[in-house]
């Protein structure tokens, strides 16, 4: 990647500056000018080494490229003919540079190139096609490569130590083919457009898993419509929103006839909606619609379940999001009891006060008592990020509900930002104990004895704290007893936070104006740098930019020099580990081992996970999608997520299988994750925020 160009326009005291001489002046600058106080640097051009498995090294030092260049084009070719590649750089206001490849442990290698037809006579835009060893290379020839980059037409194959094709196929611009067979290695081969030519597709394995979108059959015709809310506004530098949580999604009989029913929630001012199934396998909307009265909050979680007994499904509704004051009234959850045949009416009565942006409702009988408790799980405290909001664990007596956190489970009051929750018998005792996760928390785990709960603290997964997003339990390696696949921010972001060099957040009122101040930090070596520049930095606290006059003089300040030991000492300090979304296998006696899932399965946030036999081998796999569209300014929005199925091996292993292989397909900004039994087979909903709902069907 050539990295130089010779005057940084960008640079924010250029920006300055120009601006002071332009005052001074009275009138525009030439280009002249502009140049003259314009700063400028050489840099390293970089080169990363394909390691496999989707992760590169960078090795240009390691390789010979390290010298400083303002290099703004590079080009490919096999200068001295010996089958490997040089590197020419055109590098602004110097020589041009070559480099020579002189790779001692060489390899085998194939290169082809091709005699199109007029006005195309080097084949631009064809396919070649390697299949030797039942591997499979794929090239598509372009010569351009990046900004004023143009290489040889010719393709060029690594083979390793193979010395022979089984077969080379060439798809032409023209939809043309050409077969080669049995193909020598070590050459630079020629083939002409009318060479060997076939008519061949090339298909793709069949998979034993096999999802088809049916969104449009069962009439899932539900938009989410997120409201316009600026979270940045309030915390300039929140990493992300907090407002876009939604929608969640509950499945169940809500009629009692038989066949599973959907609710899914609304944004502030967009009411949630009940959705029936009908016989015929398509989804109509229920004359039942209370929470219509409730539009005005934010759902997040829902849950079916049987509150009172009665052998219907009543329904939960936990308030959040970020858009209300703390304490405010629309932040009270809401319980909406089955009054028989899916008529539901909401009962006030049945829930004490809870006020707290939540997101997670879940249910068991924690204590034996033959009725279903509930655990709902505090996301944020609003305007307030990162602080612990308050959780809540929740008694059953006979459909009311009784706060009994404070005393049957102190830890549960304020365990972190809850994204997360399950009750799983994880230590294999007959109760149901609870697992929670959340950003800038490990993996909780409250044992519970005879209904009180507590942290268990020993189960050496401690020092692992992450920005966790979901969790699901299944038995991943076969010895009878609880996993756990937890979804994390995936490895394909900026941070980079591990046991060595965690990633920081301090939150203060460090500018003592009588509001909170996020500042998030990475380390280098020793020290602690901010990440947030001094421009977002210094909106949200004005004596940055009084005590670092120039983006230069704050570029080169560690995070003591900017905010103090002091203040940074006495302030809230969180810290995230690990960014990958993992599998936690359980080794008894509340023992967990920690393993990494798929390089595939880290490119995006997991906001939701599905335990299931997809391929009928008797093995548990997962479904797993998310992304995150509101990240701050200056990061990328979270989108690569295209939602992924993993096969499990039995032994705590996953296999991935790319979105061609599985049929399922969720790009958007996925919030959650449901199963739905529709005709006697599996469905899985899922919930875009901002977006309309999808429906996919496991099998055909």
């Amino acid at each position: 990647m050539t990295n130089g160009i010779k005057k940084d326009i960008t640079d924010n005291d250029y920006k300055a500056k120009a601006r002071e001489e332009v005052q001074q002046k009275g009138r525009r600058l030439s280009l002249t000018e502009l140049q003259q106080i314009m700063p400028g640097t050489k840099l390293k051009n970089y080169m990363f080494h394909n390691q496999g498995n989707l992760h590169f090294e960078k090795v240009q030092d390691d390789w010979g490229l390290g010298q400083s260049f303002n290099s703004n084009g590079a080009s490919l070719a096999d200068l001295d003919g010996d089958g490997d590649l040089e590197i020419i750089l055109n590098n602004i206001d110097e020589p041009a540079a070559i480099y020579e490849n002189i790779s001692s442990d060489k390899k085998h290698f194939l290169r082809v190139k091709l005699e199109g037809s007029k006005p195309n006579v080097e084949a631009i835009g064809a396919r070649v096609s390697l299949l030797y060893q039942g591997k499979r290379q794929d090239r598509v020839l372009r010569s351009a490569r990046g900004y004023l980059s143009g290489s040889e037409p010719i393709l060029h194959f690594g083979l390793g130590e193979i010395n022979q094709v089984d077969s080379l196929l060439v798809q032409w611009p023209d939809g043309k083919q050409s077969l080669l067979t049995n193909v020598k290695s070590d050459q630079l081969l020629a083939i002409s457009k009318n060479q060997n030519p076939v008519q061949i597709t090339l298909r793709k394995a069949a998979s034993a898993v096999q999802f088809q979108d049916v969104s449009d059959k069962l009439k899932l015709n539900i938009q989410h419509t997120e409201n316009v809310y600026d979270d940045f506004a309030k915390e300039i530098l929140l990493p992300h929103k907090q407002s876009e949580n939604g929608p969640q999604i509950a499945a169940g009989d809500a009629n009692g006839d038989g066949l599973e029913d959907i609710y899914i929630g609304g944004a502030a001012g967009q009411a949630g909606r009940l959705l029936l199934q009908h016989a015929n396998g398509y989804f109509y909307d229920s004359r039942s619609q209370p929470w219509n009265q409730d539009k005005a909050s934010e759902d997040l979680g829902a849950l079916f379940f049987d509150a009172d007994g009665d052998g219907d499904q009543d329904l939960y509704v936990v308030s959040g999001g970020n858009e209300f004051a703390e304490n405010a009234p629309e932040l009270q959850d809401r319980f909406y009891r089955n009054e028989g045949k899916g008529i539901f009416k909401k009962d006030a009565s049945a829930l004490p006060a809870m006020l707290s942006s939540g997101q997670q409702v879940i249910a068991a009988d924690i204590d034996a008592d033959g009725d279903l408790d509930l655990f709902v799980g505090g996301r944020i405290v609003p305007g307030k990020y990162p602080f612990n909001p308050r959780s809540f664990l929740l008694q059953n007596d006979g459909g009311k509900f009784t706060d009994i956190t404070e005393s049957q489970a102190r830890g549960l009051m304020e365990p972190g930002l809850i994204t997360g929750a399950v009750f799983s018998d994880y230590d294999g005792d007959g109760d149901k104990d609870l697992i929670l996760v959340g950003e800038w928390t490990e993996v909780l785990f409250f044992n519970n004895n005879q209904g009180s709960f507590a942290k268990q603290t020993d189960t050496g997964l401690g020092q692992y704290t992450g920005w966790w997003y979901s969790i699901a339990e299944g038995d991943f390696d076969g010895d009878g007893d609880m996993d756990y696949a937890v979804g994390n921010l995936g490895e394909n972001n900026k941070f980079k936070g591990s046991l060595e060099h965690p990633f920081h957040v301090y939150c203060d009122d460090f500018d003592e104006n009588g509001s909170y101040d996020i500042v998030l930090a990475k380390d280098k070596g020793n020290i602690q740098l901010p990440l947030r520049g001094r421009q977002c930095s210094s909106e949200q606290m004005p004596f940055i930019k009084e005590k670092f006059p120039t983006y230069q003089s704050f570029a080169t300040a560690n995070l003591t020099e900017i905010y103090s030991e002091e203040r940074l000492s006495k302030a809230l300090h969180k810290q995230a580990t690990i960014f990958a979304s993992v599998i936690l296998l359980n080794e008894g006696k509340g023992q967990f081992s920690l393993h990494q899932l798929p390089n595939e399965a880290q490119m995006a946030p997991i906001n939701g996970i599905l335990v299931q036999d997809l391929n009928s081998d008797g093995k548990a796999d997962l479904v797993c999608a998310g992304n995150h569209f509101g990240a701050e300014v200056e990061t990328v929005c979270y989108d690569a997520g295209k939602g992924i199925c993993l096969l499990g091996d039995g032994k705590g292993g996953f296999q991935p299988l790319s979105v061609a292989a599985s049929g399922f397909y969720a790009p958007g900004n996925v919030k959650s994750l449901s199963w739905l039994h529709i005709g006697g087979l599996p469905h899985v909903v899922v919930g875009n925020n901002g977006g309309a709902m999808q429906a996919y069907r496991l099998g055909n």
